[in-house]
């Protein structure tokens, strides 16, 4: 019977495992006491399905391969495969992440890009003068309330303030959408909306036009969604739009008195968006 080591001592194990039977050195009459195995030695545990299933492919499939193709022990564990393990994280290259592309193409066509742009020169009369600094004051005091609403929508602020001062020179008691009051449903278009509370009423106004054409790089498509919120009227007639240039060495005169009806000999007295997006982009 083999013979093993618990308690300090050699004894010899037999059946069930729970149990050791050992000679008891300090009796009397030298014969053998059964005693169970202490409790804090932990029972052996039973293997576990994948412990088995190895134990079986290595007696039933590996060592008979080995047998027919006469390889030794030490050979079958030098001839094994290295396995290549793939790099840490620390180990790994910090590669620099790639700038995407400028989506200038699928944004602004050759004919946007004559229509919007900056390289114009002030035409400024006092009047004006003296709402672009009414301006740049209003959004240094509310750029809080423009950020926030940025943030909801991806329209830059300076925008947002821009189409907010030609609505209604920046009165955030009416709707974005057309300076109607806020807190009454909406007469001019579009009609029928109701909202409380600027921001969420500005939220709304913002998120009925492509958002998608805007690129925080290349403000000319600033300009083109500025046109697109305030309506292709001009652009579809060949008419150069004072909602964007009034106060500039693009415009001179002509505008929608009202809907459907072009006078051109009215002159926009308002500051255009591409003069307060200037602004705004110098006092930086």
């Amino acid at each position: 019977m083999p013979e093993s080591v618990q308690g300090g001592m050699p004894i010899k194990t037999v059946n069930p495992p729970q149990y050791d039977e050992r000679r008891d050195v300090d009796s009397k009459d030298d014969s053998l006491t059964v005693f169970d195995v202490p409790k804090d030695e932990k029972k052996e545990k039973e293997p576990s399905f994948w412990s088995s299933a190895y134990n079986f492919l290595e007696n039933h499939v590996i060592k008979p391969i080995k047998q027919v193709f006469g390889i030794e022990e030490s050979e079958a564990v030098e001839t094994l495969p290295v396995v290549e393990t793939s790099p840490s994280i620390e180990e790994t290259e910090e590669k620099p992440i790639e700038e995407p592309a400028k989506l200038e193409a699928e944004n602004l066509t050759e004919e946007d890009k004559m229509r919007y742009s900056f390289d114009f020169e002030l035409t400024l009369t006092d009047e004006q003068q003296r709402n672009l600094d009414k301006f740049k004051a209003k959004y240094k005091d509310n750029e809080s309330r423009y950020k926030e609403v940025a943030a909801a929508t991806g329209v830059a602020p300076e925008l947002i303030a821009a189409l907010h001062w030609r609505e209604s020179e920046g009165d955030f008691d009416t709707y974005l959408h057309n300076g109607d009051p806020l807190g009454e449903y909406t007469e001019n278009e579009p009609s029928g909306i109701y909202f409380e509370k600027w921001e969420d009423a500005a939220i709304d106004a913002l998120k009925r036009q492509d958002i998608n054409m805007l690129r925080e790089y290349d403000e000319r498509t600033f300009l083109k969604y500025a046109e697109d919120f305030n309506g292709w009227g001009y652009r579809d007639n060949g008419y150069t739009n004072p909602y964007l240039y009034a106060g500039t060495s693009y415009y001179e005169s002509g505008k929608y008195d009202y809907d459907g009806h072009y006078n051109s000999e009215m002159i926009d007295s308002q500051l255009g968006v591409a003069v307060m997006l200037q602004a705004l982009k110098e006092q930086e």
